[in-house]
């Protein structure tokens, strides 16, 4: 969980680096913000481990598109 969460902030970080060029590529980085912010909420709130489970999916099905297009 915690790669997972590191690998979205380290995502994110990248951009600082290399500016989107596209409102696609934008789209993909708040979804992988949108993603590990629900992940980080999850756990906060003390969320079943099937509900962190979930979204720790959907990040990293966020992560993956966010690779292949940035």
């Amino acid at each position: 969980m915690r790669t997972m969460l590191l690998a979205a902030a380290l995502t994110l970080t990248a951009c600082d680096s290399q500016p989107p060029k596209s409102i696609d590529e934008i789209n993909q980085i708040v979804r992988v913000a949108d993603e590990a912010m629900d992940v980080a909420e999850k756990i906060g709130r003390g969320a079943s481990p099937a509900d962190v489970h979930e979204a720790l999916g959907a990040m990293n099905l966020a992560l993956g598109a966010a690779q292949k297009q940035i």
